[in-house]
């Protein structure tokens, strides 16, 4: 089966959670997307899925960060996430990366490869580069290590503007926490720290 073929069967199955409210009428009422993020977010998740469905056995698809949360919002919905696969007939997307011998940044790279050659350029803000997604992480550590260093330095030398120091300290926290907390909006170029996709043909 091609990518191609994959996605058609994909894209004939309506991504729907318990109760009937369709996956993308949730993210773009429930997240910061919008109608229009919400409506490219699914189209990727579809593509992700596929690449998924065709690949192969040693070779998990890993999905960036955006999609990585659209998926997990839809396993969330067990019921659902049941119905999809079972409507799909091909098995059960699992997600536990723990018997791969791969890294989840080679499984990244492998798909963004197999994403170019199946649907053809990736879009930077959906698919960033591997090295966007460092850079982001590295940056991350050095906002908290500077916050640091100015609330120590702060109390240290200036005890008088304790409380100034503290309020910048807060919000950088308050900042970082956004990123990693809000959901799909500042965590586009997080990392692929979550899941990898594998198709198990057994009983779902």
């Amino acid at each position: 089966m091609t990518e191609h073929q994959a996605l058609a069967r994909i894209d004939a199955v309506p991504l729907t959670l318990t109760g009937g409210r369709s996956l993308q009428d949730w993210l773009a009422h429930e997240t910061a997307l919008g109608p229009e993020g919400a409506r490219r977010a699914i189209i990727e998740y579809r593509r992700f899925l596929a690449l998924a469905l065709t690949a192969p056995r040693d070779a998990p698809a890993m999905p960036p960060p955006l999609v990585q949360q659209v998926w997990q919002r839809h396993r969330d919905d067990g019921a659902a996430y049941h119905a999809f696969c079972s409507a799909l007939d091909c098995g059960y997307f699992h997600h536990n990366v723990s018997r791969w011998q791969i890294t989840r940044a080679e499984a990244y790279r492998q798909t963004r490869a197999r994403y170019h050659a199946a649907f053809g350029a990736l879009s930077q803000f959906w698919w960033p580069h591997p090295a966007l997604l460092a850079i982001r992480t590295r940056l991350t550590v050095v906002w908290i290590v500077l916050a640091i260093g100015c609330v120590f330095f702060g109390v240290v030398d200036r005890i008088e503007s304790v409380w100034a120091v503290l309020a910048i300290y807060g919000v950088v926290a308050a900042l970082l926490l956004a990123g990693r907390f809000l959901p799909l909006r500042f965590r586009e170029y997080e990392g692929p720290r979550g899941s990898v996709a594998m198709r198990h043909d057994g009983p779902v």
